[in-house]
């Protein structure tokens, strides 16, 4: 027989996405689940949406809880789960039917921890869904440390939670860090550390729906400054647990470095430009040596993003600059 399966659905205000969510996973050719769905304090009809369906299938769990965020409401799903894997979809989302089956079936070929599949993200218009980028890769297997290679350089694992399926295991003493964005960066990583194996297969079965509201398009400082804490908590319990990806990390960090300029240029981010002062250094003291690494590296095999940002831009620190000034001119002494 096979085995259950937990998906955990956090839910708050998706009254517009829910159900279509709902029916996805309703309809995997994969039956043996249950389906946790987390109401996070919603405001709008999702929480007596979520009512509704669980009294169509008996397989829907529903909980009531008050606000605390996506992190709070998929530990509360964890805790209240029983299946020997879990997953999580996010409510705005959803899947392919056979999304569960073909994650399953390569956890289980490959005797792994983790399985992922591949995924599209899709514009907003419900009625018209457009698909904005694909996301593909080969089928692989990787081990722990090449599983890090990938997710800090190579790219073709991801920090995303929502298109793996885990041994619920893995998630003895690992916890998304309840009030913070990016929670998928705090959490992954812990994830990848207590795994021995993990499978990847070309299947794309994750629709991932980017629309106004999401967190990934609500650019502000705490998005900023609670991506800039998570890597960095990482980067020190990598480096000092695996010392030989430093130069990965090393790399990783730098382009975050990057982007974390771009973004608080975007957002006139003068009440947290202090908060990057060190980062700064950091990239001044050590691209230069990390350009020559990728240099000498397939441009193939490195993530787009950190090869143009290492290599090709030899003007990065100029524009850093750039950034913090228009910052300063804004008004306050940064």
């Amino acid at each position: 027989m096979d085995e259950l399966i937990s998906v955990i659905i956090p839910v708050y205000n998706v009254e517009k996405y829910l159900k279509r969510c709902i029916e996805s996973v309703l309809n995997q050719t994969y039956k043996n689940l249950e389906i946790i769905l987390v109401d996070d304090g919603s405001k709008d009809k999702s929480g007596q949406i979520c009512d509704e369906y669980s009294k169509k299938d008996e397989r829907i769990m529903v909980i009531h809880k008050k606000n605390g965020g996506l992190s709070d409401a998929r530990n509360v799903g964890i805790e209240n789960s029983f299946g020997k894997y879990v997953c999580f979809i996010d409510s705005d989302d959803y899947v392919d039917v056979k999304f569960l089956e073909n994650l399953y079936s390569i956890i289980k070929k490959y005797n792994a921890d983790i399985s992922v599949c591949c995924y599209k993200i899709v514009s907003e218009n419900v009625e018209n869904l457009k698909i904005e980028k694909k996301i593909e890769y080969n089928e692989e297997v990787w081990d722990k440390e090449q599983s890090y290679k990938e997710l800090l350089l190579f790219g073709k694992l991801e920090n995303y939670i929502w298109n793996k399926l885990f041994k619920k295991s893995l998630f003895n003493g690992v916890y998304f860090p309840k009030g913070k964005k990016m929670e998928d960066i705090g959490t992954t990583y812990l994830l990848l550390d207590k795994a021995k194996k993990i499978a990847k297969t070309s299947y794309v079965g994750y629709f991932y729906m980017q629309r106004e509201g999401s967190i990934m398009s609500n650019l502000n400082e705490q998005l900023i400054a609670d991506t800039k804490e998570m890597i960095n908590i990482r980067f020190d319990y990598l480096k000092k647990k695996y010392p030989n990806l430093f130069d990965e990390l090393m790399i990783n960090r730098l382009a975050f470095i990057k982007f974390y300029y771009e973004d608080i240029g975007k957002i006139n981010g003068i009440g947290i430009m202090k908060d990057f002062d060190e980062e700064y250094r950091f990239y001044k003291e050590n691209y230069k040596k990390y350009r020559k690494y990728v240099k000498k590296t397939s441009k193939s095999n490195i993530r787009k993003a950190d090869f143009d940002i290492l290599y090709l831009n030899k003007n990065l620190l100029v524009n850093i600059n750039r950034i913090k000034i228009k910052i300063k001119g804004k008004g306050e002494k940064v």
